[in-house]
């Protein structure tokens, strides 16, 4: 009996998981179609995607970025610029395989 109560307390808390991540899922997805294509859906999108952009062409990014806290400057050597690097390298491998491949693929 303590045996198949152990067994269904982990059915049921992995039942809830499931229905926690399949509710939070359509509600978070629900508005999906409304998004025009080729548009980013928020700031860090664009965000990551002009960082990215920037290491592809320069190789780096600048200590200070001017696009933000303008007149002086976001000083980018303070913040985590992992994401960015790594959509940017990604790019330039799937580019080996794939020539015709843009950032927003």
């Amino acid at each position: 009996m303590v045996k198949f109560y152990r067994i269904a307390k982990h059915f049921g808390a992995f039942a809830l998981l499931i229905l926690v991540l399949i509710v939070g899922g359509k509600i978070r997805l629900q508005g999906l179609a409304n998004i025009p294509t080729e548009q980013f859906a928020s700031n860090d999108a664009f965000l990551y995607y002009s960082h990215a952009q920037t290491i592809v062409r320069d190789g780096t990014l600048p200590d200070v970025e001017m696009h933000r806290w303008v007149p002086l400057g976001r000083d980018l050597r303070e913040t985590l610029n992992g994401y960015p690097y790594a959509i940017a390298y990604a790019y330039r491998l799937i580019r080996l395989f794939l020539p015709n491949v843009t950032y927003t693929h």
